[in-house]
């Protein structure tokens, strides 16, 4: 699901005249020079995201995550940040998923 929240983003980049002057969109990365800041589709698993210091987050499907291990790896990485920007989605799941505890 989150290739298709990240498809759907680069997608819009490719189809505005305006933004894609200014972005770079690459297969898992939308890049905006000036300013150094990149929109990137991530994995399901915390490991091997050392170092990473989010702006924000674009969750979907609640209930098919299996624990709250990502979210609270973003989540803790967004305390550089004034005003971190964070959409969680999702629709009624199973009971006793991740999605309920949310």
């Amino acid at each position: 699901m989150a290739r298709l929240v990240f498809s759907q983003a680069s997608t819009m980049t490719i189809n505005s005249p305006s933004l894609e002057k200014e972005l770079d969109s690459l297969k898992s990365v939308n890049y905006y020079k000036k300013i150094n800041v990149s929109f990137k589709l991530l994995s399901g698993k915390p490991e091997e995201k050392h170092g990473f210091s989010a702006s924000g987050l674009i969750g979907d499907k609640l209930p098919e995550w299996v624990s709250g291990d990502l979210y609270q790896f973003i989540y803790d990485s967004e305390d550089a940040r004034r005003q971190p920007l964070e959409f969680l989605i999702s629709t009624a799941g199973k009971k006793g998923t991740y999605g309920e505890e949310v």
